[in-house]
């Protein structure tokens, strides 16, 4: 029995056919309409074709036309036929040849997906009645099911689903984990107990009634399966591949062996197999017999090939990466020895000792396991090698200080003290000479749970600041205080003296930097740590009510929005060729100023309005050919970035008065210039998921109160001092395809792809976490199976979040470890969010808001009622005022409760389809402008202002202007509104008394 289709394109219908061919001469016996459908012009047919099952002489077999027949395969005769939902257009991705479904027997009836692939039916076999359906999004929406003993598989395109046969449509559902991206790249088959899934670098082995993943299998060419007795076949787009089973295999590769005692690949290969073959104890003799022979020509060109192939063989064996394979000690010992003689890089050679301390502390060599340990911590390049983990690496120093307070806390602090007597004896030596603050530094990683550690860590941070090196003092400081905590973690002394000065000098320079958010973590942290801790700044007390409340005003300051009135009042000003500045970097843009940035065609001046004579006035100003974009704006400095043929730089004004403070060098000099490990970045064009197409050399900014970071989408970062402008560091970064870099908590966060092996492939997605004093690299986080589309920082939480193609992750800082995941349907694919306190407000691919717990992953909600404020593009800006977050777009706002989402307020206006001005608020209200004129009434336009609590009207004023507004800024009094070609200044009505914010 054959399944045709017959299609008429001029009359746009298709017909289903069954055809019976006589097996004994070709010949057809018969053919039978089995049903035919139209479809619309714009639409498109669906891309497969269901197969046919044949049960006690009848074939049955549904169509996506939209009909299940049953007819008799001797005659072709009709026993029925049944019409339901087809597939009305075209299918979202055609389904491939190999996922096509067919009817599964049950009895006396029949499991069927419906021809659309909505519901699984159960269908009466003698009648065609419909016995029973079920959603099949309950199942993961499968596009095919087949049956395996006794139960129903159902298969979509990254996910399994399984149930018992006779209770497919109302039973309970067992449902994999979502397989990683591009999902099963072959059908899944059964064999035996199990299931064996496809993907892109392997199989995976599951467990056909509970679908667990017992283990996964790393193919080279993964594709349909075909398991066989002593083979598994796997056929690609292109060729066949066989994988011989164990007694085969060995068999081939020892003759092979025997035959050539040189054949260096043969024996890894045997090595490899008998690892994942579960035969541990059949691995040492083929690695040694590599060994052996690699020894002979050290220096041909696949020993070093040979040798990674070794270390990643015999790491993934003391790893235990495959249950089975189950190690004596004695093979451990065996293993961790060999691992040794291949380690080649310092990657390697950390890797070893950390698997080393390992299997001593397991063998109760407990002495030695902290020695291992040291011997990290006393290299510097070891420390800063890099540990791999599963999808994820971190500094080789931040994994071994983890493995070694592991240590202390299990077996005793005891095992610390001939280095505890070693760290004491260099720092006195250091603090009785002339030592440099790098000694001191380099002291403190090399002991880090001394107890001494703290106060080495306090005499680097001095002399860095002696040397105004302001950030490798914070970087000191804040070190010398985790240290501290770790080590009474430990249940080690601590002198809390040093912890006051740490923390007091810390606090201070802090403040002096106007790093409000860090000096307000960093005394909020010290009062839960260290409750009653005094603190000094060169052993003299701090005034901590007085610490206290110079950031409280500054934080007030910084919080403060310009005072309006709720009428306009006097005439309009008009300044001809005059446009306001927006800020790239969002912090502190609505705060409020006594003047407004301003760019004509070549000049940037600062402006006020002189309330005595109701005119703008310049209060300072320079010439500007360069056309220069405003990066940021706090109290103390004005930051541009001025392009130029070479790439642009940076620079830095007094606020106050204009005053140049600093000019960067050339920046496209200072990225040429950048070094690192991973490879060179190429050029040309390459894709961002939320800024689609960018050119390699395209700039993205990251700010914090320290340092600029100034990415190239290439990979190439340069670190910027915000007081001097001085480059402080440079690197080429391992991500080679940015997406996008947040500055924030003494951190860079990369997110993109790794640089790919070859032209055509896309690359590995990476985040990459830098140190932003220094720019090393702390740590790493490889994503599994999900494309890095942004990055947040929560400053002062210690944690980024970061958003993928398939939900969130949320990773600590410094060291990227994984603190919780969030894969919800619906957080697919989404656009970025906002980070207030423990609050995450995202938003969605929709355009709408989810509301997430950052300190517990949790959703707290999964659409939250934004009034539809975020429906016409961007930008959108989120401010924080009290218990309200304020969200302002060209769509309109809404006021939403920080921590429950729910909504307070929104506005009424209903604006055209190119939506409003970017709102902006003020102290008590709103201000918004319709970027349409009034209906029927030419260059006039409305100008609104809302209540900021509530989005309750208070006013609305007709404006009449030459050009279509499209952007608004405040001052005290007045409201700015920027056309095409001039900016016009309209006062208001002084504040109402009392005002509440």
């Amino acid at each position: 029995m054959i399944a045709v289709r017959k299609v008429s394109q001029s009359k746009r219908f298709a017909s289903a056919y069954l055809v019976g061919i006589d097996l004994a001469d070709g010949s057809a016996r018969w053919v039978r309409l089995a049903g035919s459908a139209g479809w619309l012009a714009y639409g498109g047919r669906g891309q497969w074709s269901d197969w046919p099952t044949l049960h006690e002489g009848i074939v049955y077999r549904t169509d996506e036309l939209g009909v299940i027949c049953a007819i008799e395969a001797g005659t072709g005769r009709y026993r029925w036929v049944r019409k339901l939902a087809g597939v009305e257009s075209r299918l979202p991705s055609p389904r491939l040849p190999w996922a096509s479904s067919r009817p599964v027997i049950d009895g006396n009836s029949l499991l069927t997906l419906s021809p659309d692939r909505r519901e699984l039916l159960r269908i009466d076999l003698e009648t065609g009645a419909v016995l029973a359906s079920r959603d099949t999004r309950q199942l993961g929406q499968p596009g095919y099911i087949f049956e395996h003993a006794g139960r129903l598989v159902a298969v979509a395109p990254s996910r399994i689903a399984s149930m018992p046969l006779g209770e497919a449509t109302s039973g309970p559902v067992s449902l994999s984990d979502v397989a990683p991206d591009p999902g099963f790249l072959g059908r899944v088959v059964a064999s035996g107990n199990s299931l064996l899934a496809p993907f892109a670098s392997g199989v995976a082995i599951l467990d056909a009634g509970d679908l667990r993943e017992g283990r996964a299998i790393a193919l080279d060419a993964p594709g349909n399966l075909l398991p066989l007795d002593d083979q598994l076949i796997a056929a690609d787009n292109e060729q066949l591949h066989s994988y011989l089973g164990w007694e085969k295999a060995s068999q081939v590769l020892r003759a092979r062996l025997d035959a050539d005692p040189s054949d260096v690949s043969s024996a890894i290969s045997y090595a490899e197999l008998a690892a994942r073959a579960g035969h541990a104890e059949a691995v040492l003799e083929p690695i040694d017999r590599a060994l052996a022979a690699m020894a002979v020509n050290p220096i041909a060109p696949e020993v070093a090939a040979g040798q990674h192939r070794l270390f990643e063989l015999l790491l993934a064996l003391l790893n235990g990466d495959d249950p089975r394979a189950q190690l004596t000690p004695e093979l451990a010992s065996g293993a961790v020895e060999r691992l040794g003689a291949v380690a080649m890089s310092s990657d390697e050679r950390a890797t070893h000792l950390l698997v080393l301390a390992s299997v001593r502390e397991r063998g109760g060599r407990i002495n030695d396991a902290v020695e291992a340990c040291q011997r990290v911590l006393l290299d510097a390049q070891l420390a800063a090698a890099s540990w791999n983990r599963e999808g994820s690496s971190v500094r080789a120093e931040v994994e071994t200080i983890s493995r070694l307070d592991g240590l202390l806390r299990t077996h005793g602090l005891e095992f610390y003290q001939p280095f505890e007597h070693e760290a004491g004896a260099q720092l006195d030596r250091l603090e009785a000479g002339a030592a440099r603050p790098e000694e001191f530094e380099s002291l403190a990683r090399s002991y880090p749970r001394s107890t001494r550690a703290p106060e080495a860590w306090l005499r680097a941070a001095e002399g860095y600041a002696s040397n105004a090196s302001g950030l490798r003092a914070d970087r000191a400081y804040s070190h010398g205080i985790e240290v501290a905590l770790a080590i009474r973690a430990v249940g080690l002394g601590v002198d809390l003296d040093i912890v006051g000065e740490l923390v007091g000098r810390r606090v201070s320079a802090l403040l002096a930097a106007n790093r409000l958010d860090a000096a307000g973590a960093e005394l909020s942290l010290a009062d839960q740590r260290w409750p009653g801790l005094s603190l000094t700044t060169g052993r003299e007390q701090v005034d901590r009510t007085l610490l206290e409340s110079i950031l409280h005003d500054r934080v007030e300051a910084r919080e403060a929005r310009p005072l309006i009135g709720s009428e306009l009042t006097g005439e309009a000003i008009g300044m001809d060729g005059w446009a306001l500045m927006r800020a790239l970097d969002r912090r502190d843009a609505y705060t409020r100023r006594d003047t407004v940035l301003m760019l004509a065609a070549e000049r940037l001046g600062a402006w006020a309005f002189d309330t005595t004579s109701h005119r703008m006035v310049e209060r300072w100003g320079f010439e500007t050919k360069a056309k220069p974009s405003l990066v940021r704006r706090d109290a103390e400095t004005v930051l541009l970035f001025e392009p130029d043929d070479s790439g642009g730089t940076l620079r830095a004004l007094a606020s106050v008065d204009g005053a140049p403070l600093w000019r960067s060098a050339p920046l496209g000099e200072s990225l040429a210039r950048a070094e690192g490990a991973a490879a060179a970045a190429g050029g040309g064009e390459r894709t961002a998921p939320l800024d689609g197409r960018v050119r390699a050399n395209d700039l993205v900014l990251a700010v914090d109160e320290t340092v600029i970071a100034v990415v190239s989408r290439s990979g190439r970062v340069v670190g910027i001092d915000t007081t001097t402008g001085r480059e402080v560091w440079s690197t080429r970064s391992v991500c080679q395809s940015v997406h996008d870099a947040v500055a924030g908590d003494g951190v860079l966060v990369l997110a993109g792809t790794e640089n790919p092996e070859a032209e055509d492939q896309a690359g590995e997605p990476v985040v990459s976490i830098l140190d932003l004093g220094s720019g090393e690299e702390l740590s790493r986080f490889n994503p599994s199976g999900a494309r890095v589309r942004w990055v947040l920082v929560g400053r002062g939480s210690g944690r980024v979040v970061v958003g993928l193609s398939r939900g969130l992750v949320c990773l600590s800082l410094p060291d990227g470890q994984v603190e919780w995941t969030l894969s919800e349907s619906g957080l697919e694919d989404t656009t970025g969010g906002w980070i207030f306190g423990d609050r995450l407000f995202l938003q969605t691919q929709m355009l709408e808001l989810a509301l997430i717990d950052t300190a517990t992953g949790s959703l707290v909600s999964p659409r939250l009622d934004a009034a539809g404020c975020l429906d016409v593009g961007a930008p959108i800006d989120a401010v924080r005022t009290g218990d309200l977050v304020t969200f302002l777009s060209p769509a309109g706002c809404a006021m939403l409760d920080a921590r429950t989402g729910e909504r307070v307020g929104a506005d009424a206006l209903e604006p055209a389809a190119t939506g409003l001005v970017q709102p902006v608020p003020a102290r008590d209200s709103l201000v918004l402008c319709e970027r349409e004129p009034i209906p029927g009434q030419v260059g006039v336009y409305r100008l609104h202002l809302l209540d900021g609590r509530n989005g309750r009207a208070l006013s609305t004023r007709p404006l009449v202007l030459e050009e279509a507004p499209r952007r608004i800024a405040l001052l005290d009094g007045v409201i700015l509104l920027t056309t095409d070609d001039q900016t016009v200044v309209l006062p208001t009505t002084s504040p109402p008394a009392g005002s509440s914010r």
